[in-house]
């Protein structure tokens, strides 16, 4: 009965995120998992500055399938500080497994994930795509270290550009460090800065809670 609670808790905080709505993802995952049973949500927003400031509100569900395994949705949208109307961003599933996690030492995982993207791009003097497929994988390495609990990740995104024939496979270079800092055993807050190669950055903030 609680559990179904907390579920139908995480949801309803889901939905409001979801139509505030970008332009780009922030990961906001480091490589630790949930754990067997538990429910994470993460809400936040990143920041991109490509010239033109957008700010790219976001939420995401994290399911522990196993002690080792998480699997994760997300979703968020996209509006410009400068007075451009919002557009929702798409939504992203993904699977994280759970390598290796040593005490006070390092954790590693990897993940496998796709997503649709939507209408994404309100950049100034860029056209919106009218919508794509990305397929990626993931590389996730904590310090975990109490006292400094920096992370980094890599995602390499399989961008399949479905309305151009001519032009249907693209390959975007995904980064981010970060740093998880922990409020209690079940809160913390995660600042990230994430960067696409040769195309945007963004800087992130979101508070996760775990069920």
């Amino acid at each position: 009965m609680r559990r179904g609670i907390r579920i139908l808790l995480a949801v309803g905080l889901l939905i409001p995120a979801i139509l505030l709505s970008g332009c780009l993802f922030n990961i906001f995952q480091t490589a630790k998992t949930i754990g067997a049973g538990h429910l994470g949500l993460t809400l936040g927003s990143g920041l991109i500055i490509p010239g033109a400031q957008v700010v790219t509100p976001q939420a995401r569900l994290t399911f522990g399938v196993s002690d080792r395994v998480d699997f994760g949705l997300q979703t968020g949208g996209a509006f410009g500080l400068d007075g451009a109307s919002a557009t929702w961003m798409g939504a992203a599933a993904d699977m994280k497994v759970s390598l290796f996690n040593g005490p006070k030492s390092l954790a590693l995982a990897l993940g496998v994930g796709a997503e649709y993207v939507t209408n994404w791009i309100i950049i100034p003097d860029v056209q919106p795509d009218p919508g794509y497929w990305t397929a990626f994988v993931s590389v996730y390495l904590d310090s975990n270290v109490p006292f400094l609990p920096l992370y980094a990740s890599y995602r390499p995104l399989l961008v399949l550009r479905v309305p151009d024939p001519g032009d249907t496979i693209q390959i975007l270079n995904q980064f981010a460090i970060g740093i998880a800092l922990p409020i209690s055993d079940a809160f913390r807050l995660v600042l990230e800065y994430d960067i696409v190669l040769e195309l945007l950055n963004s800087f992130g903030v979101g508070f996760e809670i775990v069920f």
